[in-house]
């Protein structure tokens, strides 16, 4: 009769069983799948974020009423009169700016029809932000 001592048993067949899992060979072969899963949970999981992504869209600014950019004809100091329509992009509104090649125009020059304390840049408040219509009179510069 032989006498088997249960421990005995269970070490040999935890030996059998996990032994060629965790060889060196087998280990240098499991262990970039653990990263590599650990990585793909960890990196894809995350946030999206509340950002547009870099596809913001800028304001858009249209004449409705009055001459175009290239069709205008004056007399010294004349004054011109436009309508614009201004629609904001992503952002809402914060400011208008009326420029002359690239600077800002004098404020002496600038009337917003129906605005009270004009400057430029104009500051844009309430309804305005998301978008508006109006219309300014520019006086042309003189010789």
């Amino acid at each position: 009769m032989r006498l088997v001592c249960r421990n005995s048993i269970e070490n040999q067949l935890l030996k059998l069983l996990i032994k060629p899992f965790f060889s060196m060979k087998n280990l240098f072969k499991i262990i970039p799948i653990v990263f590599s899963f650990a990585l793909l949970f960890t990196v894809g999981c995350q946030d999206e974020g509340t950002g547009g992504g870099g596809n913001d869209i800028g304001p858009l600014v249209q004449i409705v009423d009055g001459p175009n950019p290239g069709d205008v004809i004056t007399e010294l100091n004349g004054t011109i009169s436009v309508t614009i329509d201004v629609t904001k992009g992503t952002s809402p509104l914060n400011t208008v700016t009326i420029q002359e090649n690239g600077t800002k125009l004098d404020l002496s020059r600038i009337e917003y029809v129906g605005v009270s304390g004009s400057a430029n840049p104009l500051l844009l408040s309430g309804a305005n932000k998301d978008g508006f219509t109006q219309e300014i009179r520019i006086q042309a510069q003189d010789a």
